[in-house]
């Protein structure tokens, strides 16, 4: 269900491109479409942001004001508004569980997408062992981001245990997280490459699938009749990537800079802080990882980050939902026929 859209007096310009690594791109006629969208006007929450006109994001201690990375195998959505949205209330988040943004209603949760991924990487490896080759190759499946921009870090497990809870990880169990070709050698390594890609027609006499393991499992997962241009995902990241340059996000951003540099540390936006000498999920965090996560946590508290962020990154998204309804809901009854389909091969 899609909460109603709460805008004044907006009047947006949309051009499309798409930002994933998991899309080939779009249609030619979506590229080149530019939509001019007007809501109607609405009274304001007592507690909402103001709408101001778009900024040029104002570097905070010379760099960036936020650092927002696309998949470095993607093609562009911009997301462009003529001004900015005006935003809801704003409240305090305490934990994660509580952040409910509009596009969470288009895309699948984080525990569908593990059930999902256990089958995918269950058909991979039962296709690998057919060539007495499993375990050594398969696809790694990543926590998706809810969020966009930096959002809740809990006080007592920042002092506990730094980033440990904010650093990317592989889901799912030892299936999941086979190496990856750059991991393989021999010839047991050069052979799975082949059967897994595809780019051998037989093994010992017996077939490989077209395009290897790895389209046979997607093939049963998510078919190529099934398959969409841009979902969900692309969505969010669109609306997050434009929210990261609006006035109140980079405001709020150069308040929690100002609060850090009270702490002794210098960095000019939450993902500087955190991506300073990243260490791997399975790593035990460190003294001064443990020092700089405890100071981001006061002052994203002390600032209402989180708080600010979402309800900037929700307006963007209600932008992108009302825009592109019909790529949201196809994308949604996609993901239903994929978990059918999940439902009948576990």
């Amino acid at each position: 269900m899609i909460r109603p859209l709460a805008l004044i007096g907006l009047s947006a310009v949309i051009v499309v491109g798409v930002y994933s690594a998991s899309t080939s791109g779009l249609t030619a006629s979506l590229i080149s479409n530019t939509i001019h969208l007007n809501a109607t006007e609405s009274t304001p929450s007592p507690t909402s942001i103001p709408a101001t006109p778009a900024p040029t994001p104002t570097p905070v201690n010379g760099g960036d004001s936020l650092k927002v990375v696309p998949p470095a195998d993607a093609t562009p959505i911009k997301l462009v508004v003529e001004s900015e949205p005006e935003v809801g209330p704003i409240i305090r988040i305490q934990s994660n569980s509580e952040i409910k943004l509009p596009l969470d209603d288009f895309r699948p949760t984080l525990a569908q997408l593990t059930k999902r991924n256990l089958v995918w990487a269950r058909l991979e490896q039962d296709c690998m062992r057919r060539f007495g080759l499993e375990g050594i190759l398969g696809k790694k499946f990543s926590e998706p981001r809810q969020s966009i921009l930096p959002i809740f870090l809990s006080q007592d497990s920042a002092r506990r245990i730094g980033y440990s809870d904010e650093i990317p990880r592989t889901a799912g169990p030892d299936a999941l997280t086979t190496p990856g070709r750059e991991e393989i050698n021999g010839t047991d390594g050069q052979a799975a490459t082949q059967i897994y890609t595809g780019t051998i027609a037989s093994y010992k006499g017996q077939s490989v699938p077209a395009g290897g393991c790895s389209k046979e499992a997607r093939d049963k997962i998510i078919p190529g009749t099934d398959n969409i241009k841009v979902d969900a995902s692309d969505l969010a990241f669109a609306a997050g990537f434009r929210a990261q340059s609006d006035s109140r996000v980079v405001a709020v951003t150069q308040q929690w800079s100002v609060c850090m540099k009270e702490r002794g540390f210098t960095f000019w936006s939450p993902q500087h802080a955190q991506f300073t000498g990243l260490r791997k999920a399975e790593e035990e965090a460190k003294g001064e990882e443990i020092a700089i996560a405890t100071a981001d946590a006061d002052c994203r508290a002390k600032t209402n980050l989180t708080g600010i962020n979402l309800a900037v990154e929700a307006a963007y998204q209600k932008v992108a939902i009302v825009q592109f309804r019909n790529v949201a809901l196809a994308a949604k009854e996609q993901h239903s026929r994929t978990m059918s389909r999940v439902a009948g091969l576990s």
